[in-house]
């Protein structure tokens, strides 16, 4: 039984959203991370409970590992070790996500502009507010408030971004998805 105190929270990691189990080559042990990579249905489930704001936090899910320890060339997925390196792409993963699946996010929206607000809404809260409240740093971080620490990313909506290994800023660049 829970009391006033206990607190609980729910995270997801970007990958869930962004990728599916059939885009995903068979063997491909880069991938292998738990929770695992699902299905497209079971994706789309997955994004419309955060669309419904279901969701405190979406997380990197950044956990490299060495890449002896993924073991690609054997592609065996019991051997390899589960993590993979995505710390950096949240933002890209999330909004790519938005724009190619505009309608799971506009289902009860009657404009663009309002399933975009929504998606918004929803990214800064998942991103900013909730996760600084969660680790108990609200009162100095997580919105644009006066008196508050500012941190902001600008990005181009409409670029397309092709990430090289040159990008990655990892232990293990090679192993990134």
């Amino acid at each position: 039984k829970m009391n006033a105190r206990d607190r609980v929270s729910c995270e997801i990691a970007a990958h869930q959203l962004f990728f599916q189990s059939h885009d995903i080559r068979e063997g491909n042990t880069k991938f292998k991370c738990l929770a695992t990579i699902r299905d497209q249905a079971e994706r789309e489930l997955l994004q419309i409970a955060y669309k419904r704001g279901n969701y405190d936090c979406v997380t990197s899910f950044h956990f490299p590992v060495h890449p002896k320890y993924k073991f690609e060339v054997d592609r065996n997925f019991f051997k390899a070790m589960n993590g993979m390196s995505a710390l950096g792409f949240t933002l890209q993963a999330m909004w790519t996500m938005y724009k190619q699946k505009q309608q799971v996010f506009a289902f009860d929206q009657k404009t663009d502009k309002e399933a975009e607000d929504v998606f918004m809404r929803n990214f800064v809260t998942t991103h900013c507010s909730r996760p600084a409240e969660i680790l108990g740093i609200d009162s100095f971080k997580g919105s644009i408030q006066v008196g508050k620490q500012a941190d902001f990313i600008v990005f181009d909506p409409e670029a397309i971004l092709v990430i090289t290994p040159q990008d990655v800023k990892s232990k293990f660049p090679e192993l990134n998805p």
